[in-house]
């Protein structure tokens, strides 16, 4: 694969977009290009005088959809998935706060305060068990009515189908419609907000599996008590059956923990509330319960919040292997809110300026391509590290990075570090061994215009040569 990444990873991911007009696609790509190697400026200023006027009409067309957008994007995902047995597929929620932004219509709440509006986006993306991140299987953005503030006291008579909560709901779907289930095992994996009764009975594929964090005192069934136990009391008497030490990445430090692992096979009985007695009264789920060993403190000796997780999975745990195996899945969920971090401070989505909320959640879309094709360079060095250097960037791109670090880069992990070096890393220390997002999109930016320098110079040395 002797090409320039920027073209296999970012206008390709625009090819099939589905669009009315070819010129308009031209323009969409050349756009992708030309705001990977702005280093966090404006859309308009990134893109220059036409291409931002046209850019604009596009992301503002009626006929223009946020799945429209990411069309392309999804194809190239479902290729890049064929070689997987195993998928992961951590959904998250996040917010885009464009208080400051008066004039855009159509916007609303997404704080505690009525003063606070914006679009909040609710992201599915596929990972390899490694944690490499393949690409973006949905993405849902909406503004919440005003009409919605002050009823949450109502949430528990509304149907699933009237809530937010329906956002967790739909990849399930998405994942029956799209991967080939018989093919892969896949694993949609959720943090606490995720703890919903409604989610855990949906109907789905025996090869599309749930990986929940807990959060509600579930009621469990036990054949010995005749009162039912609240999951919470429960996981208290559960035996330690090993310890586990995991990686967790915050920004782009790395920090070494070590967990007790307890799990169980459970009952989790039907709500009390249910109105509907059609669903069985339990379900079996398998729980795994992880907890720090010992309490952390900070650099000024301050005791840290501990690590305590309660996952359920909806699947038997044979034994302690398989629930380490879990337990690794769901430490890979911190992987979407990096790309959520990468969307706010590497590309600056907040910052966006058009006139309503439609066009806003397409250039969202949009710029989520981007955000991903950062987070796949980032840890691509880091996951498949002796991939050669070739597969990753071209060979002008190589020669380059050659140049600026004095040696070889032979591998992916010596592309990752280069590029990290070029965008500022001084890391490499075992509390920061990587670049993080924030580095690799600088050094991108830095990498492009070097390879326009370096192709000058040698056209103007050639000319020179010539006469």
């Amino acid at each position: 694969m002797n090409t320039d990444v920027k073209r296999q990873s970012i206008i390709k991911e625009f090819n099939n977009c589905i669009i009315w007009d070819k010129r308009c696609l031209k323009s969409i790509k050349k756009i992708a290009l030309k705001l990977i190697n702005s280093n966090g400026q404006s859309f308009s200023a990134a893109s220059g005088k036409s291409l931002r006027q046209c850019g604009g009409r596009i992301l503002s067309d009626k006929r223009m959809t946020t799945e429209k957008i990411q069309e392309g994007h999804l194809k190239e995902t479902l290729k890049r998935i064929k070689k997987d047995k195993v998928l992961l597929i951590p959904q998250d929620t996040t917010y885009f706060n464009y208080t400051g932004h008066q004039a855009t219509t159509g916007l609303g709440n997404i704080g505690p305060s009525e003063k606070q509006y914006g679009l909040i986006a609710h992201t599915a993306m596929i990972l390899n068990e490694e944690g490499l991140t393949y690409g973006i299987l949905s993405q849902k953005i909406w503004s919440r009515g005003t009409q919605a503030r002050g009823k949450k006291h109502q949430r528990k008579e509304k149907a699933i189908e009237d809530k937010e909560s329906i956002k967790w709901l739909e990849p399930i779907e998405i994942c029956t419609e799209k991967i080939p289930l018989d093919k892969h095992e896949v694993w949609l994996i959720g943090d606490r907000e995720s703890d919903i009764y409604e989610y855990m009975i949906k109907p789905r594929h025996q090869n599309c599996h749930l990986l929940i964090r807990a959060c509600q005192p579930r009621r469990l069934y036990k054949e010995s008590s005749e009162n039912p136990i609240t999951l919470f009391n429960y996981i208290k008497t559960l035996p330690i059956k090993a310890n586990k030490q995991v990686e967790l990445s915050r920004g782009n430090r790395t920090e070494t923990i070590e967990l007790t692992v307890s799990y169980e096979n459970i009952q989790i009985m039907r709500p009390e509330t249910w109105k509907s007695k059609t669903q069985p009264p339990t379900i079996s789920m398998g729980l795994v319960y992880a907890r720090e060993k010992e309490n952390r403190k900070d650099g000024q000796g301050n005791k840290k919040d501990s690590i305590e997780w309660i996952l359920l999975v909806d699947k038997k745990i044979e034994d302690t292997e398989e629930a380490i195996k879990y337990l690794d899945y769901y430490t890979q969920r911190w992987k979407i809110e990096r790309f959520h971090f990468a969307l706010k401070q590497g590309l600056k989505v907040e910052q966006l300026q058009f006139d309503d909320a439609k066009t806003l959640s397409n250039a969202i879309a949009f710029y989520s391509v981007l955000a991903w094709f950062t987070q796949w360079i980032t840890y691509l060095g880091r996951i498949k590290p002796t991939l050669a250097a070739e597969e990753v960037v071209d060979n002008l791109s190589i020669e380059i990075l050659e140049a600026f670090i004095k040696k070889k880069v032979k591998n992916a992990y010596d592309v990752m570090m280069t590029i990290g070096i070029l965008g500022g890393f001084i890391g490499g220390s075992k509390r920061y061994p990587f670049p993080g997002l924030k580095s690799i999109w600088q050094g991108i930016t830095k990498l492009e215009f070097m390879k326009q320098g370096w192709l000058l110079a040698k056209s103007q040395s050639l000319n020179n040569y010539a006469t």
